[in-house]
């Protein structure tokens, strides 16, 4: 993969059987490490009335068998993505700081020279109790810059 990539990604959260939706769309850079893919990429994050206000820097490390997403900013956290574990760390935001847990169900990493294609699925907990069901497909592919 090339240094310029873009990054796709398309999360469903189901809570209480409702399912929401939202696909984002980030340019990043992609490095290559001998154990791993590493990706960086800002997220704009918007405030209350839907403004674009703060910024998040994220980073994802793609293993063979697992996925670390750092996010540093207005939102602070470590989502490590591990099938059949259980990761738990804190997750802070401007509204107060939650515990979490992660339990991966599923983790499927496919490379090629040109693309990374992760798809995840997970519960997430928040201060004990069980929030929403998470699939996220993420689309890691060269920019045509």
């Amino acid at each position: 993969m090339k240094e310029n990539v873009l990054i796709t990604i398309n999360s469903t959260q189901t809570t209480d059987g409702e399912a929401e939706s939202l696909e984002t769309i980030y340019p990043g850079k992609h490095r290559s490490l001998p154990d791993s893919n590493v990706i960086l990429y800002q997220e704009v994050l918007p405030d209350d009335t839907g403004n674009a206000t703060s910024l998040n820097k994220n980073k994802m490390k793609i293993g063979e068998h697992s996925l670390i997403l750092t996010k540093k900013g207005t939102i602070d956290t470590e989502m490590i993505f591990d099938p059949g574990k259980t990761h738990r760390g804190f997750y802070k935001t401007p509204y107060g700081v939650f515990a979490m847990a992660i339990h991966t169900s599923c983790l499927e990493i496919q490379k090629t020279n040109d693309n990374i294609h992760i798809l995840i699925r997970y519960a997430l907990e928040l201060n004990g109790m069980h929030v929403s069901d998470c699939t996220m497909n993420i689309m890691i592919q060269n920019a045509t810059v």
